[in-house]
């Protein structure tokens, strides 16, 4: 029979800045006594068998090492307290998020997203965006925003996101406002569509001309 992995167990979900937090084997027969080990921003504070507990004293990705006699380890790393946003905007229709259109309606091509560092799952909760300068319209919908300005030039705004410990730092960040036309496009758009005729249903396949991936597909 195949022996179960090991895997080390977090008590409290959230672990914020300040908090003490309980971590566990969780296995019916641990192999022996274990060694613990925590990087980065943890400090231990009791430990036993299989169990250690740890203080989180900063922010950011945590790491534990559980490792036993016969040399087996297993790490765990999980986010303590707030979230920390990535600087790098997503976009829909290419890889330079740092420019958009002109246009006076919600557009694809200006809609951005952002999204936390690293992979860890930080929990977010709520999102909170505003303006630092007026001069346009957007829409926002959790992680993501959809610009409309309808003059050329710069605009402004700023980002946080919400868990358990609290708010995020503001990220600012800018985006230059192109005027767009057929001898100027910041953004060429691919659409295949199919089955053609359709009475019924219509696929609509968004690809980008550059690496032959499909971005998005939506029925109607």
């Amino acid at each position: 029979m195949q022996k179960q992995a090991l895997e080390i167990f977090i008590r409290k979900p959230c672990i914020c800045v300040g908090d003490n937090a309980t971590l566990e084997v969780k296995e019916c027969i641990v192999p022996s006594e274990i060694k613990w080990n925590v990087f980065s921003n943890l400090q231990i504070t009791n430990q036993d068998g299989s169990s250690v507990e740890v203080k989180a004293i900063s922010n950011g990705e945590a790491f534990i090492k559980a490792t036993f006699e016969n040399g087996q380890s297993y790490t765990k790393t999980f986010w303590v307290g707030v979230p920390e946003l990535d600087p790098m905007m997503e976009c829909v229709f290419s890889d330079d998020c740092w420019e958009i259109c002109t246009s006076t309606y919600a557009s694809l091509e200006n809609e951005m997203s952002v999204k936390t560092i690293g992979q860890l799952n930080q929990q977010v909760t709520d999102w909170q965006w505003e303006k630092v300068t007026t001069n346009f319209n957007w829409t926002t919908s959790d992680n993501t925003a959809t610009f409309m300005a309808s003059q050329t030039g710069y605009i402004s705004f700023r980002v946080r996101a919400k868990n358990k410990c609290g708010w995020s730092e503001w990220l600012i960040s800018s985006l230059k406002v192109e005027k767009c036309d057929n001898n100027n496009p910041l953004r060429e758009q691919f659409f295949r569509v199919y089955p053609n005729p359709t009475s019924y249903e219509l696929n609509i396949n968004l690809i980008n001309p550059q690496n032959s991936t499909r971005l998005n597909a939506s029925k109607f």
